[in-house]
């Protein structure tokens, strides 16, 4: 083989590997990053442990802030549930809407996008853990996840 001819093949080889390479580690990041946002199955405990390792407070608070914080956390996760809600419905409109003037291939891929989509949101996010699910060894069992953990409300 000329040598012209194997630094294109070398090239070429190494441009598709950097592509694989790069749409990998593109995927990975989105699904760290829809991980992260919070299911409205955990938002309440989620809500408390942010709060508390924010204000860190004394023995003798602990008691009365965790109280304050269970109250508030049932009214925000409510909230949360309803903003959901009307999130899915604002969605069954705009479909209902561009179902009448798109084709039937058309809403058959938006079908498909929403669902994948709706799969993350709710954790489920493909080839990869579901929301709440770690690797072995990570975590705590039954007690609050290691400090440097990404809480977010």
């Amino acid at each position: 083989m000329k040598p012209k001819a194997k630094s294109t093949l070398i090239l070429a080889a190494t441009l598709f590997i950097g592509m694989i390479l790069g749409g990998l580690v593109a995927g990975t990041i989105m699904r760290a990053r829809f991980a992260a946002i919070p299911s409205p199955d955990d938002f309440e405990p989620r809500f408390e442990r942010v709060f508390m390792r924010a204000i860190d407070p004394e023995p003798e608070q602990e008691a009365a802030v965790r109280e304050i914080l269970t109250r508030h956390s049932a009214r925000m996760a409510g909230m949360f549930q309803e903003h959901m809600q009307a999130a899915k419905n604002q969605t069954d409109s705009l479909k209902a809407e561009l179902s009448t003037v798109l084709t039937e291939e058309q809403m058959v891929r938006l079908d498909k996008k929403m669902k994948r989509m709706e799969r993350m949101m709710h954790g489920k996010p493909p080839g990869g853990r579901g929301r709440g699910q770690q690797r072995r060894g990570e975590g705590h069992r039954g007690g609050p996840p290691p400090p440097d953990s990404n809480d977010v409300i």
